[in-house]
């Protein structure tokens, strides 16, 4: 038999008595080294026989053992009997225990991340702001944005003035 000590339990046992019809009394006793408890039983009649039934308490504060001795004991008639001894075993839950530390050790582990492709996404450009753009002779050139103008084509024009104080407008293309 297993139990599990960090929960409430009923626990059945089928009791047969021969030779009389009198009241039974049953209980369930549990023992190791350390402890013993003992759990009185109730009977009922399922229609197959006698049933004793026992409500099993919590045993995670009484037994820190991972088994214990287990007997069922019945009075009837002012007599006392052991029909039935065995070794029963507790199931260990799984438990989680957080500690906190106030000095963690951190273990450093690299992960290494590659992008597949890599879509350059160029600034948009804003009123009131320099702009680096590529001229007719494919240099770079910055120049200060005076306006934004969105055309139908997705692409913008900018009146931006250059270095020399020139105002001129420029044409940026979205790239495909």
């Amino acid at each position: 038999m297993r139990l599990d000590k960090q929960k409430k339990q009923t626990v059945e046992f089928q009791i047969e008595v021969e030779g009389t019809n009198s009241k039974i009394l049953p209980r369930l006793v549990l023992w190791d080294k350390n402890m013993t408890v003992l759990f009185e039983g109730k009977m009922k009649d399922d229609g197959n026989g006698k049933i004793a039934v026992f409500e099993v308490e919590k045993l995670d504060k009484i037994f820190d053992s991972t088994e214990a001795n287990a007997e069922i004991e019945v009075i009837c008639e002012n007599r006392y009997f052991k029909p039935w001894k065995s070794l029963i075993e507790f199931e260990n839950p799984i438990t989680v225990k957080v500690n906190e530390r106030i000095e963690p050790k951190i273990t450093e582990k690299s992960i290494r991340v590659e992008p597949l492709s890599v879509k350059k996404v160029r600034p948009r450009p804003e009123p009131n702001k320099p702009f680096a753009i590529k001229n007719k002779d494919g240099k770079v050139e910055e120049v200060f944005v005076l306006n934004v103008l969105p055309q139908k084509d997705s692409s913008l024009i900018l009146e931006v003035i250059d270095d020399n104080k020139n105002q001129r407008k420029f044409t940026l293309r979205k790239r495909k």
